[in-house]
Order: structure tokens, then sequence, then C-alpha cells
């Protein structure tokens, strides 16, 4: 049974994993700047959200890259690795990792593809 108290603190933590997103935001991380034990934090975060913290860490991290690559005009010389540091991955392999595994696309592909599809689109 989750209580009234649970759900804000997960609100609060779906709050910080946005607003920190460049920080290193893993589960223990944040089980402990909320001061909650780590098993009680998975498993009452997951009976909330129906998300692993971590697969919900990752879907923020594509969420925030996706409004990024919106909002920014095209430039071919920007690296992987400068998407990476802004979702929070310290390389270029753990960042084409969370693609592949969130999309099924390669990186660049991924990018070229939001770019396109939002080609003539400004809003956000």
């Amino acid at each position: 049974m989750v209580d009234n108290e649970f759900f804000k603190k997960i609100a609060e933590i779906q709050k910080y994993v946005y607003e920190n997103i460049k920080e290193v935001v893993d589960c223990p991380t944040l089980a402990r700047k909320f001061n909650l034990n780590l098993r009680t934090f998975r498993d009452q975060f997951f009976i909330i959200t129906g998300l692993t913290p971590k697969k919900y860490i990752n879907e923020a991290r594509l969420n925030i890259l996706v409004k990024i690559l919106i909002k920014e005009k095209i430039n071919k010389h920007r690296k992987l690795i400068n998407y990476a540091h802004d979702i929070g991955l310290n390389s270029v392999a753990s960042f084409c990792l969370l693609i592949k595994r969130e999309t099924g696309k390669k990186a660049m592909e991924f990018i070229i593809h939001i770019k396109r599809k939002n080609k003539g689109n400004k809003k956000v």
C-alpha cells in the first residue's frame, strides 16, 4: 500500500530528475537524496509510475534531448558528446546505447529523424 506522502515524494523525485538531468542521476543517489531505503524507493516508484526509476530517468533523458533537438537550429558540426553531456551522460557510447535501447535507432538516425520531423515546427 502506498500512502499520500510517498506520492508527494515521488512527484518531488520526478521533478528533481528533470531539473537535474545533467548531474549524476541514478537510483542510489536519488534514494539517498530523498532519505529513502533503496529497495523501498525502487518498489514504490514502480508501483506509482509503472516504470522502474532507471527507465523513468532514461525516458526523461530522451524527452529532454527531443526538446533540445527541436529548439536547436541544424548544426552539422555539433558532436554526439555534446548531446550526451546535455542529458547527463559522460560518453558517446552511453549516449548511443541509450538511444538504441529506447528507440531502436542509431543515434544519428534518431537525431536526423527528430530534426526532419520538426523542421517546420517552431513550437515546443
